[in-house]
């Protein structure tokens, strides 16, 4: 019996010590997969590119404001909103990403794993499909899609020439913040460290919004609707670049200082109204 005692702590000490390392195994492989997927998602852009000397069009966001209680929809006019993945997309890169033709109002855990950050496809609420049986039907999948946003002047997104300052007649325009210019890439003859995919680090806007991150940290808290935190408590990121790369760039690339509207039109990569992304 005694024996039994002894072995049993023993073994309950092991368990103390091997949780945390399987814990960290099982997240390593995690993110192995994620870039994995974003590489394939970046190499299926470019050669849609080869093949049509352009890359897919991102989503431009018409929706009436009546829908904004949906955490993806944002006012605008027109505007790109990078995370919100539509179905069309998809369809555009399914046969480089050697998947079916997608049809209306799959449920989000319905998509095909390869289009999705792991961390977010076994969710079932709270992403998608949203504008179901619509032209515009898309989710959330946990990547951003940039494709195209680093055209100067293109519709739905203008170059800023400032990086404290936007005037209040463009708060429905995407901005593409101009430090970021040139590090995000244009429909055609893009830049190979241009951004073309990445994961997704979102805020709704400046102060008291939610955040959206594909890799929270465990610490980070519930924000006010499904897969959004009230902190930027960020591990860190992927970035997929159009060379065929993938960067991880950990941490939150905020530096967990968000501060102030003019503080984000500095730090964030691209603005629509009160809302802002890194990429």
């Amino acid at each position: 019996m005694l024996d039994l005692l002894v072995c049993l702590c023993i073994l309950a000490v092991l368990l103390t010590f091997m949780l945390p390392v399987i814990a960290r195994v099982r997240q390593a492989s995690m993110d192995t997969v994620c870039a994995s997927r974003l590489r394939d998602l970046a190499l299926a852009a470019n050669l849609y590119l080869s093949e049509n000397h352009t890359y897919p069009a991102p989503l431009r966001n018409t929706a009436p404001v009546t829908l904004l209680s949906l955490p993806p929809l944002l006012p605008g006019t027109g505007a790109v909103v990078p995370d919100n993945v539509q179905v069309r997309l998809l369809n555009d890169l399914a046969p480089d990403l050697r998947i079916p033709q997608l049809t209306s109002s799959l449920a989000a855990d319905e998509l095909p794993p390869g289009v999705q950050c792991p961390e977010l496809e076994a969710a079932t609420s709270g992403r998608g499909p949203f504008l179901p049986d619509a032209p515009g039907e898309f989710y959330l999948t946990g990547f951003t899609y940039v494709g195209g946003l680093g055209d100067p002047g293109a519709a739905g997104s203008v170059l800023s020439t400032v990086t404290t300052t936007v005037t209040s007649t463009m708060s429905s325009v995407g901005l593409l913040l101009s430090h970021a210019a040139g590090r995000v890439a244009p429909s055609r003859n893009p830049p190979g460290r241009a951004t073309l995919w990445a994961d997704e680090v979102f805020v709704s806007q400046p102060t008291g919004g939610y955040w959206r991150l594909a890799h929270p940290e465990q610490s980070a808290l519930g924000g006010p609707a499904p897969l959004t935190y009230a902190s930027g408590a960020s591990r860190g990121q992927h970035v997929a670049r159009c060379d065929g790369s993938v960067d991880w760039v950990a941490g939150h690339p905020a530096g967990g200082d968000l501060g102030t509207q003019p503080i984000l039109d500095v730090m964030a990569t691209y603005r629509v109204a009160g809302a802002y992304w890194w990429f």
